[in-house]
């Protein structure tokens, strides 16, 4: 394999399995966006994070960023239907996915969530995004 070289075929369907993997684990925070209020905090707590402020504006942000997670997973579904199609598209995605891992390490961090949950939260979007990344890169200008 030539490290630029372009993509083998068995390439391209690890980048559309890997794409399709996340968009599918982003896809199912949907199911937050219509559970009760109530199985969200006593995940809260099981997840040791203690108790969950039941104020509107919480209810709201989980309730938000479940669907905005949904939203971010149909679109990397679709752009692994054609990765030579939407190549654009998936360069972003996978820009994007380095971006917000990066973030999400200093953000859970300084928000108290503690390294682990930084590391892995933020790291498995470095990961993948990387992945995706390196696999487009290689894909074919159309």
């Amino acid at each position: 394999m030539k490290l630029l070289g372009p993509l083998s075929s068995v390439e391209e369907k690890i980048l559309i399995l890997v794409l399709r993997a996340v968009g599918v684990m982003s896809f199912l925070a949907l199911f937050f966006v219509f559970v009760p209020f109530e199985w969200m905090t006593k995940l809260h707590e099981l997840a040791g994070l203690g108790l969950m402020p039941a104020e509107p504006i919480v209810e709201y942000l989980a309730r938000s960023t479940s669907i905005f997670y949904a939203f971010l997973g149909v679109i990397k579904l679709l752009a692994a239907t054609d990765v030579h199609k939407y190549r654009s598209l998936v360069l972003a995605i996978s820009g994007f996915m380095l971006i917000f891992g990066m973030l999400f390490i200093v953000i859970d961090y300084l928000a108290g969530l503690g390294v682990v949950w930084a590391l892995a939260e933020g790291g498995m979007n470095i990961f993948f995004g990387i992945i995706i990344f390196w696999f487009a890169l290689r894909l074919p200008k159309e």
